[in-house]
């Protein structure tokens, strides 16, 4: 006679593969963006302020600042409450992550 612990779920199991796959996918992305991170480091050096191509553009931009609109509220003297009325619906969404 089987004992419970010895039945295999096939769907755990298959999910279990996934996240393998998964984590696998997870830590490859991160070294891939530390080496992008150390690699941007490097062409700005190199480029000494100016603007470069070679299959890769360098430039320095300005974008911009945004507008503090939560600041503009709060100097205006509006109330919390009031805000509300012009609240987006929540957002919902699945999120995949390794720990």
């Amino acid at each position: 006679m089987n004992n419970v612990k010895d039945i295999i779920s096939f769907e755990r199991e298959s999910y279990k593969a996934l996240c393998e796959e998964m984590t696998e996918l997870l830590t490859l992305e991160k070294e891939i963006e530390a080496k992008k991170a150390e690699l941007r480091e490097k062409l700005i050096e190199k480029a000494g302020g100016e603007r470069m191509e070679y299959g890769i553009k360098l430039q320095w931009k300005t974008a911009m600042g945004a507008i503090d609109y939560s600041k503009l509220v709060k100097n205006m003297g509006i109330e919390e409450a009031l805000l509300e009325f012009y609240r987006k619906p929540d957002r919902e969404y699945w999120e995949i992550r390794k720990y």
